[in-house]
């Protein structure tokens, strides 16, 4: 049986996170970005689709930057290319945001997530249990 997930951001989609709806994840990230962009009452939750020589769709990602954007976390995966990462840090360079660039979370399984917590302000590891997400706290926090 395949369950509705109502948590995971879809390729070149986003999410936004509050107190009304604070936990999204992305998942299953190889080649790809996963992204919090982090605002005055808000997080966006985003997976960034990128491949090989450069090839990044950017344009969703500068679509979630703005006056109120804090600062940006960039996930990275085992085969994000340097010249993806370098692509979107220009753009917040452009935008003057400050950001950090950090590595994708694995499961038990080695599967990749990057999952987050807005009300509680913590990062979420996510493996799945017959179609369903199972959330499990990252405790290597390093802002």
């Amino acid at each position: 049986m395949h369950y509705a997930d109502e948590y995971l951001v879809g390729i070149n989609e986003y999410k936004v996170l509050n107190n009304d709806s604070p936990v999204g994840y992305v998942r299953d990230l190889t080649s790809c970005v996963g992204v919090l962009v982090h605002k005055g009452h808000e997080t966006l939750i985003s997976h960034i689709e990128a491949y090989e020589s450069g090839r990044i769709r950017s344009d969703v990602f500068e679509s979630l930057l703005d006056e109120d954007t804090v600062m940006v976390e960039l996930f990275k995966a085992s085969l994000t290319e340097e010249e993806n990462i370098k692509k979107l840090t220009d753009i917040l360079h452009e935008h003057e945001l400050s950001y950090v660039i950090k590595d994708v979370f694995y499961d038990h399984s080695n599967q990749t997530s990057v999952g987050y917590n807005y009300s509680k302000d913590e990062y979420l590891v996510v493996s799945m249990d017959k179609g369903r997400p199972i959330f499990s706290n990252y405790s290597h926090r390093a802002l």
